[in-house]
């Protein structure tokens, strides 16, 4: 007798099958484009990191971004996370960003006096609920959410377009948002 699947497998197999679908050399062969259209007034806000590429070290926790709208135009890019462990020093990163005029998904990231970046937004959902970002060039990557737990189809979803846009879905790994999520298949 066949035993039926129960819905913990399902939040895993799914996604992973979806994923190594999503990674198939077909769909890497086109390259990133920003977004068609990004309503900046609506974008701003929190940004909760459901996963990044290439996951590196120290492992984070609890990471997201929060972006905000100045006045001149620029944009407050503000970076949190805790290094290690939910009670790791915290980390804050602060930058400011400029959209490129006429393409508002392109951003150019300033990092202090000398270093700069350029960041696209990659996607974003139409009810805004769920985004891409990354730098293209560096290979660097996330998956964004305004809440900081998604449904598994959602992220399987994420990891399709991450693919679609020619990244290694490989290299991405899960940031958790809470305590319980840590050492579960995926994870940091």
């Amino acid at each position: 007798m066949v035993s039926p699947l129960h819905p913990w497998r399902l939040r895993v197999l799914v996604p992973a099958a979806l994923a190594a679908c999503a990674a198939m050399t077909g769909l890497r062969a086109v390259p990133a484009e920003p977004a068609a259209s990004v309503d900046l007034a609506r974008y701003a806000g929190r940004w909760y990191v459901i996963a990044r590429a290439p996951a590196g070290r120290p492992a984070l926790r609890g990471a997201y971004f929060e972006y905000r709208q100045r006045p001149d135009g620029d944009i407050d890019d503000v970076y949190y996370a805790r290094e290690g462990s939910f009670d790791g020093e915290p980390l804050t990163v602060e930058r400011t960003a400029r959209a490129e005029p006429g393409r508002p998904a392109k951003w150019h990231i300033r990092k202090g006096w000398f270093s700069s970046a350029e960041q696209w937004v990659l996607y974003v959902s139409p009810d805004y609920r769920y985004a891409i970002a990354g730098l293209p060039a560096q290979g660097e990557g996330w998956i964004l959410a305004r809440e900081p737990v998604i449904p598994e189809w959602s992220y399987a979803g994420l990891l399709a377009r991450v693919a679609m846009q020619g990244y290694d879905v490989s290299q991405f790994r899960r940031v958790p948002q809470r305590p319980e999520q840590v050492g579960r298949p995926g994870f940091e």
